[in-house]
């Protein structure tokens, strides 16, 4: 029978501990944030990753010099709601200056 020792610097075990600590701190800060928002508004799941396409594509359709709105079907779902026509989406998001 063979048993190996690993013998392992208090510096090593610190730098661990820390690197455990802050996934700890992480975790509790991302349920904390979690709650917080659930409190003021819907969570629905997926919901973020719609957010974050709705985002890409605005971005897209800033970028482009001749968007053609049937390419950009999220924002075109938005008109009406949250802009009237897509002239303002466009030059509202994120300091757009495009016309």
């Amino acid at each position: 029978m063979t048993f190996a020792l690993t013998i392992r610097s208090a510096e090593d075990m610190g730098a661990e501990a820390l690197v455990a600590a802050k996934a700890t701190a992480r975790a509790r800060l991302a349920a904390a944030i979690t709650a917080a928002r659930s409190a003021v508004i819907t969570v629905l799941p997926g919901q973020d990753m719609i957010y974050q396409a709705k985002e890409a594509e605005a971005r897209a359709w800033i970028a482009d010099p001749a968007p053609d709105l049937a390419n950009y079907p999220l924002l075109s779902a938005e008109i009406g709601l949250t802009a009237p026509d897509a002239h303002l989406n466009r030059t509202g998001f994120a300091g757009g200056s495009n016309s």
